[in-house]
């Protein structure tokens, strides 16, 4: 194989002597709020990988929220379990959260 851009021609590499093509896995299934680790302060959610890893490991996760106004914000990265503690919630406020 070999690149052409507008810098020229690579060198002819052999196949499969380079890196390895990762593509993005499902998205997590299942969702849900952990009734046992959640109160009146904190609310745990919990997850399930998706189906299809097409070959890649899961590395970790990110954690967003929106409160009703539409825009999701970060609120926890790199994360390598399939739960999340968020504190300090506010009794009477709907919470959205994508993983």
């Amino acid at each position: 194989m070999k690149a052409i851009n507008i810098k020229g021609e690579s060198l002819v590499s052999d196949v499969g002597s380079g890196g390895t093509i990762m593509t993005t896995p499902d998205t997590p299934i299942g969702l849900s709020k952990d009734e046992a680790n959640s109160d009146a302060t904190k609310l745990t959610i919990t997850w399930q990988p998706g189906s299809v890893y097409y070959g890649a490991n899961i590395i970790d996760y990110q954690v967003t929220y929106d409160q009703g106004t539409g825009n999701f914000i970060v609120i926890a990265e790199n994360i390598q379990e399939t739960q999340f503690t968020f504190y300090g919630i506010t009794v009477g406020v709907t919470y959205k959260f994508k993983v």
